[in-house]
């Protein structure tokens, strides 16, 4: 071999291993992901699905490896449909949905693909067709319930105000989320010796008229989770205000709007779980499918002594021995 063929070939190795260098990853180098964030709407409990899953991205340590974009459909289900789309065109690594409509955006545009959904923030995702079952979805997503047991909540209503009958809901007619809740309060009601006294709505320019409606056949309200009603929460307690009435609710975000009472989940805790769940899938490569949805596992009390004062209401002892547990 003459020498310029042997410099010739010494070249080619060094130019091969040079290149296996740049394109293999340090054996400490850790794969990054991009996140494609769909929420619903703007409101307190969805912002903090979102806060909760930063919060925990960062205290395990992958927020570096994680590049997160977020989209906000602005109550729309359609604009979450061509949001989810955009998503998967990008070929996003996974999807986070927040609350019901986002959710099923993400599942359908994720069919045959294979992007993992981690949604949050959905009271029944069975019924929605998010998953077979909270055991196992049997597709490519999982994530967070916010339902937490619906009794406890109106037995707080009866326990501050006995004399209670008639209590409302707004609900909307297109959230599956609405349905579940008003089937159950239906339910419950008379079980505590109330009856549920129920208005659908399609959208936040009817709300006015339903509460015109519902106030003067209720001795309160309760403020249901579905995301369109409780994007109204200022509205409704407003009305309800003028009233003289209560409202209660399940959602804690949504006391400093004027709720008079919450026995709820907290969503940043739900964003947290659910960080959890997208570490599991992308870094530990198991499936949405293996990976139970997770569900609130307590409740906590909260109060609005400033309503209460201003709505002439005094919380009974029990209720305020139950604040400082």
């Amino acid at each position: 071999m003459t020498k310029s063929l042997k410099a010739l070939v010494l070249l080619t190795l060094s130019l091969t291993m040079l290149s296996a260098c740049v394109s293999t990853p340090l054996p400490n180098e850790e794969e990054t992901f991009t996140i494609g964030v769909i929420q619903l709407v703007t409101h307190p409990a969805l912002d903090a699905t979102l806060e909760g899953l930063k919060d925990q991205l960062e205290s395990e340590g992958k927020s570096n490896a994680i590049t997160l974009i977020v989209q906000n459909a602005q109550g729309d289900p359609n604009v979450a449909n061509t949001i989810a789309q955009q998503f998967v065109s990008d070929g996003v690594d996974l999807i986070y949905a927040i609350a019901t409509p986002a959710a099923q955006a993400a599942l359908n545009a994720t069919l045959n693909t294979s992007i993992p959904v981690v949604f949050n923030a959905v009271s029944a995702p069975v019924s929605a067709g998010l998953v077979a079952s909270l055991e196992s979805s049997g597709n490519n997503a999982t994530g967070m319930s916010n339902a937490a047991p619906l009794q406890p909540q109106l037995e707080l209503v009866k326990e501050v105000l006995p004399n209670t009958q008639n209590i409302g809901f707004l609900f909307n007619l297109g959230e599956v989320n609405g349905r579940v809740w008003i089937e159950e309060a239906q339910r419950i009601a008379p079980l505590l010796g109330m009856n549920a006294v129920v208005i659908g709505i399609t959208n936040l320019s009817e709300v006015a008229a339903a509460m015109g409606q519902l106030l003067p056949q209720v001795d309160a309200v309760f403020n249901v989770t579905d995301n369109l009603v409780a994007s109204a929460t200022s509205q409704i307690v407003d009305l309800a205000k003028q009233a003289n009435k209560p409202v209660f609710g399940s959602d804690p975000t949504l006391l400093p709007q004027g709720l008079l009472a919450v026995d709820g989940v907290d969503f940043f805790a739900l964003g947290q779980s659910a960080a959890l769940q997208v570490i599991d899938i992308l870094f530990n490569d198991k499936l949405p499918s293996d990976i139970p949805v997770g569900t609130p596992t307590s409740t906590r009390l909260f109060v609005n002594q400033t309503m209460a004062q201003e709505l002439g209401i005094t919380f009974p002892q029990s209720v305020l021995e139950r604040l400082s547990e």
